[in-house]
């Protein structure tokens, strides 16, 4: 069917309903959807209008410069999983479960033309001016001509349901990301596949390219984020540190910052350039976007709330105490245990490497799986990958010392026969003989938390430039912290976890105040 398309833009639709405040920001308008969960924003590319898609019909518009809302887009039976703009802004497109594309006029709020599916519909996304991608709940994308409003091209190239898509921003390449964990790139115009990448462990939920078309953004049920040259296929970086699915991303209009959501309502942004964890955000949920000038996120959650944050404000403002760029400079980046029960080893080898790097004025990775080693020589312990205690760990170390990492490189899973050579075991002691000095701030006991004295030394400790080695259910390095009225206890530290891969989160001062049973750090 033919897409006509209307030649001016404009609606007056948003009203702010309350306020609310994201870790680091200044208080930000919050939008009331409804009760319905959303699970897609989109903003028109001059940055006036923003559209909230989600469960029961819900297609909204929003006036964020008036502060106005429109009229709802009605049409739609069921959830609208997605929506999107045309290039021009001047048509809104939506897809959803009841197997049919919309296109929309955004002044009228009348459907100008509508197309349907053999599934449903998610993700729609222009290719220019003349293609529509979708993803599918079937094991294809699809290619859509909006001239005729007919499939121009099946994209079979997925095991399982092709849920996301993507367009560049020249419309040339469709991205589609499926169950089976794969992302396909495909020619927007003659459906070819261009090429595959793999990497993921789990479904993909979303796909975003970058402004400049240069990098590509998948998110997943393996709590990951991997980004990618879509020119070439190779993979860039993964960005780790969330704890459930992601489920929306996207990327800063200067190219420069990712942001990523989860349903547990934490947004995370990442420097998109080096892959390094910058700042966690509460008031997340289920969708997020930038608006075109950058100076918002959007974000939008399961409780029908549309949250506008102040990202750059808490992105820039500046922590008391921040390691990040310490631990950078020494190339001491957050590493993993992999699936191995050991935290606070890697939690104990991370504070003696920075204190050991700092010494001699260069980074250097230290051994774990050597501390792991020399600990159970101290408690007599052969056959279990147990988690140590940090007082058994530096028994192990004044004992044994700890070698460089080349020299006992850890092993993904326990090898109760693993020993070090007697060139790592003179490495140790040379190390060891150097000199490190314990500071105990809390020795363990029973229950846990720590004393108000005790907790401001964990703080000036870090203020002084020490990691702290906070042991709880599982160990962590405190490498910074935030004061935040709005976080629990009134701030939070920023946290090496070295869970899986590794990588940065933060946790709120109530958590380490009334949650950790010892904490020491090393000089």
């Amino acid at each position: 069917m033919p897409v006509s398309v209307p030649k001016v833009l404009g609606v007056s639709c948003l009203v702010a309903v309350g306020a609310a405040r994201a870790q680091g920001t200044t208080p930000t308008q919050t939008l009331d959807a409804g009760s319905a969960a959303v699970w897609s924003l989109a903003y028109s590319p001059d940055g006036r209008l923003l559209a909230a898609a989600g469960d029961g019909g819900l297609l909204q518009l929003w006036d964020v410069t008036t502060g106005e809302r429109g009229a709802d887009l009605a049409g739609h039976e069921g959830t609208v999983r997605s929506e999107a703009f045309s290039p021009d802004g001047k048509t809104l497109v939506s897809a959803g479960f009841d197997h049919t594309i919309r296109l929309w006029d955004p002044i009228t709020g009348q459907c100008i033309a509508m197309m349907t599916d053999t599934a449903p519909v998610f993700f729609p996304a222009f290719a220019g001016d003349r293609r529509l991608v979708t993803g599918s709940e079937e094991t294809a994308g699809r290619i859509w001509d909006l001239a005729t409003g007919e499939l121009a091209h099946r994209l079979d190239g997925h095991k399982d349901r092709a849920w996301s898509a993507a367009a560049s921003p020249d419309g040339a390449v469709a991205a589609i990301g499926g169950r089976d964990g794969i992302v396909t790139l495909w020619d927007a115009e003659t459906g070819e596949l261009l090429r595959t990448l793999s990497g993921h462990a789990a479904a993909i939920t979303c796909v975003a390219f970058s402004p400049d078309g240069n990098a590509l953004a998948s998110g997943s049920s393996d709590n990951t984020v991997r980004v990618w040259d879509p020119g070439t296929g190779g993979l860039l970086r993964t960005l780790a540190g969330h704890s459930s699915t992601v489920c929306d991303v996207g990327f800063s209009p200067d190219c420069r910052t990712i942001a990523s959501v989860t349903g547990e309502g934490i947004v995370r942004l990442w420097d998109a350039q080096t892959g390094l964890f910058r700042r966690a955000l509460s008031g997340g949920g289920l969708s997020l976007a930038f608006s075109p000038d950058g100076s918002r996120l959007a974000t939008g959650g399961s409780d029908g709330k549309i949250r506008l944050l102040d990202w750059r404000h808490a992105l820039e403002a500046p922590r008391p105490a921040d390691l990040v760029p310490e631990l950078e400079r020494l190339g001491l980046e957050p590493s993993g245990q992999r699936s191995r029960n050991t935290c606070s080893v890697c939690t104990t080898r991370g504070v003696l490497e920075f204190a050991y790097s700092v010494r001699v004025s260069r980074g250097v990775r230290l051994s774990a799986e050597f501390l792991n080693w020399a600990c159970n020589q101290v408690i007599g312990n052969k056959t279990d990958d147990r988690g140590q205690f940090f007082h058994d760990l530096l028994k192990g170390l004044e004992e044994h010392g700890i070698c460089r990492e080349d020299e006992m490189p850890y092993k993904c899973t326990f090898d109760p026969d693993y020993a070090p050579s007697e060139e790592a075991r003179a490495s140790a002691l040379r190390i060891r003989d150097e000199g490190s000095e314990v500071h105990w701030i809390n020795p363990i006991k029973r229950e846990a938390g720590l004393t108000d004295e005790q907790f401001e030394e964990v703080k000036r400790v870090l203020r002084d430039g020490h990691p702290v080695a906070a042991g709880s259910g599982h160990s962590v390095m405190l490498v910074g912290y935030v004061e935040d009225d709005s976080e629990p206890g009134g701030g939070s530290f920023l946290a090496i976890d070295s869970g899986g891969p590794g990588h940065y989160y933060e946790l709120s001062f109530d958590h380490v105040k009334h949650g950790i049973y010892d904490t020491y750090w090393v000089e």
